[in-house]
């Protein structure tokens, strides 16, 4: 059990007394093995190291700033008044749901790059079918094409357009 010494406020009733105090410490040092809940947030002023990182979401995301806000889902490209724009000629990025990793947090919309997304379809798409660019910011199924971006993880018979659960790499 450590103690600290405590500088407390200036109490109101005593104005011009400062009061220290000992109290136990223990739960202000990290510790080094065991798990530990946090709730709330903790900054660290140097390099955190480890042998894994878990999520619960899937995909790996990174900011970009884009010429208008898109639904998730939505397939992207660079271009535009920004960085990227809705995707009529490649697709370079998809609009983040959950993002599990975020890269540049804070300056624009997470984008998946990379990992499990759920894409934007119009049609039917069978699981592992490929997704290729079909009108603006939309995907459909076409296994014959090499440019996939996408494999799909899920079935939909629904024709309209539907988010499909999908395993995205995406080049930039």
């Amino acid at each position: 059990k450590r103690n600290c010494l405590i500088m407390a406020s200036i109490d109101s009733k005593y104005k011009a007394k400062l009061f220290i105090s000992e109290t136990d410490c223990t739960d202000l040092f990290m510790t080094t093995s065991g798990d530990q809940t946090i709730d709330g947030s903790k900054t660290f002023s140097s390099d955190i190291q480890g042998t894994a990182v878990r999520a619960r979401w899937a995909d790996l995301a990174e900011c970009y700033l884009t010429d208008k806000e898109y639904p998730n889902g939505t397939l992207l490209e660079f271009g535009g008044d920004k960085e990227l724009t809705i995707a009529r000629h490649k697709v370079n990025a998809v609009v983040s749901t959950k993002p599990g990793f975020v890269l540049n947090e804070g300056q624009g919309t997470p984008v998946c790059l990379s990992g499990r997304v759920p894409v934007r379809v119009i049609g039917p798409v069978e699981k592992f079918d490929h997704l290729v660019l079909c009108e603006p910011g939309i995907a459909m199924v076409d296994n014959m094409d090499d440019s996939f971006f996408a494999t799909a993880l899920e079935t939909n018979a629904d024709e309209g357009e539907k988010l499909v659960l999908c395993a995205c790499q995406l080049k930039l």
